[in-house]
């Protein structure tokens, strides 16, 4: 903790790019002037706890290279709270690589997903070149993390701490389901990405975890249209009413059963 404490006092830069080009583009900023051992994003409008960045070090050890912290969900208009994350993540199998256990923790939780909530090595970064995809505008963040975990050998471990440490705030102007998520083709883009991502370097792919994926992929497409601020009407350009219906039913499901 005290060496941690250091590590703050002596924080005393802060960069600040001229023009506002969205969020690969900030973090590609942070990217190409960051120096230190360890790399993480934390979005504007979200806050981490006091122990953040103390626990997501704790883990990371020699032979780790990614840390993955669970989140607290506040959707401020509604007023209530939810968390993400906060049990027991599987392990990757014995023999199983880094890509086929990437692919199966995005079917089956999804941890993987968004780049916030993790540590990086700096050095894997800047020996890989590695930066957000600033022609996307949906998807990059799953695109950059899983370039990541294609640029260490399987040698390294992904671990995860089940503690709510990043607070992910939903109802500001940036968190609401943006227009990108509406569209099936930016999930479909975003989809090929992460395939060609697996195959390239998966020996022995799983071809039927990929169709679950893309299952996976077409009903999170409609759960994000049915969460949308949009009206219905407007929400059936994107997707046909019957899913729509079927998709706000689970919604009102998890809301009230969790």
């Amino acid at each position: 903790m005290a060496e941690f404490r250091h590590i703050l006092a002596n924080f005393h830069e802060l960069l600040q790019t001229k023009t506002n080009g969205g969020a690969a583009a900030a973090r590609n900023f942070g990217l190409a002037k960051a120096k230190g051992d360890y790399i993480c994003f934390i979005d504007a409008d979200d806050e981490i706890k006091e122990t953040f960045f103390e626990r997501l070090l704790s883990r990371m050890k020699d032979n780790v290279a990614l840390v993955s912290v669970g989140i607290l969900e506040k959707y401020l208009k509604l007023g209530t709270e939810d968390y993400k994350f906060c049990t027991a993540t599987p392990r990757r199998n014995e023999g199983e690589t880094n890509r086929h256990y990437a692919l199966r923790n995005l079917l089956q939780s999804g941890e993987l997903y968004s780049a916030v909530t993790k540590i990086y090595r700096g050095d894997i970064i800047r020996k890989n070149k590695l930066r957000f995809d600033e022609t996307m505008n949906f998807g990059e963040d799953t695109k950059f993390v899983l370039r990541y975990l294609g640029s260490f050998s399987d040698d390294y471990q992904i671990a995860f701490i089940p503690e709510p440490l990043y607070i992910y705030n939903y109802g500001t102007k940036t968190s609401t389901v943006s227009k990108s998520a509406l569209d099936w083709k930016n999930w479909q883009r975003s989809y090929i990405n992460i395939k060609n991502w697996y195959l390239e370097g998966e020996k022995n792919p799983d071809k039927l975890l990929l169709k679950k994926f893309l299952a996976r992929y077409r009903i999170s497409h409609k759960l994000a249209i049915a969460r949308s601020d949009l009206k219905f009407k407007e929400q059936t350009k994107y997707a046909s009413p019957f899913s729509l219906i079927g998709s706000k039913m689970l919604l009102f499901a998890k809301d009230k059963w969790g």
